[in-house]
């Protein structure tokens, strides 16, 4: 049993694909004396292959299956490796030849079915990178970004006034426990029983002092 009809199809596509492409002209036909070759072909190659062949063999039904097919395809490149040199033409474009053929085949399809399912994946990688990139998110983003900054801004100025109103709290707390404390607490209320000096060197170092100057010096009127 041959390949399918809708298999030899997808071979012949891509035979025809690559024999448009400019590195493909020197693997259109056989190899010859003009294309540079370093010596007899059958000297080296045991079975020569080009894309001439292997179009008339798909249109004879010569395949049995799809890897005989790619067999043949990579054959023409392994060949040509084989002839010509690293950094000679015709080496570089068999390895440009191998590479898109290998891309080729990373989507080849063997049925309708299979075909579908590649076409789908295909799309739905298109369809997600375009929900990747809507800009929605990245506003979004942009807007959480925004708020973080302004929370932070209104919790360092909540926390500046917070700490502004502590302290007035302390100065205010200061004030009244400076103000409760009476001057003459601890000075017994009998003049006679302290020295006029002790209560001088009260008001020279104390400045509330000087507000009750007066009343010492009705109590001591040496003062």
């Amino acid at each position: 049993m041959g390949i399918t009809k809708y298999q030899r199809s997808q071979c012949k596509s891509i035979v025809e694909k690559l024999t448009k492409l400019a590195i493909s002209l020197p693997f259109q036909q056989k190899l010859t004396e003009k294309d540079g070759l370093p010596c007899q072909i059958h000297d080296i190659i045991e079975r020569p292959m080009d894309l001439s062949i292997i179009k008339r063999n798909l249109d004879d039904g010569r395949y049995k299956s799809i890897q005989q097919w790619e067999q043949d395809m990579r054959l023409i490149w392994d060949n040509a490796t084989l002839l010509y040199r690293p950094g000679t033409p015709i080496y570089a474009m068999a390895k440009d030849c191998i590479d898109w053929f290998d891309k080729q085949m990373e989507s080849f399809s063997r049925s309708k079915s299979e075909r579908w399912l590649v076409r789908f994946n295909k799309t739905h990688q298109k369809l997600q990178k375009l929900v990747d990139s809507y800009p929605g998110e990245k506003r979004s983003r942009s807007t959480e970004r925004e708020i973080e900054e302004s929370n932070a801004h209104i919790i360092k100025e909540e926390n500046t006034i917070s700490h502004s109103q502590e302290r007035k709290v302390e100065v205010k707390n200061h004030e009244k426990s400076f103000n409760d404390v009476n001057l003459f607490d601890n000075i017994d209320d009998t003049p006679t029983t302290h020295n006029p000096s002790h209560y001088k060197a009260i008001i020279a170092e104390d400045p509330r002092g000087k507000e009750k100057k007066e009343e010492l010096i009705e109590l001591f009127p040496g003062l």
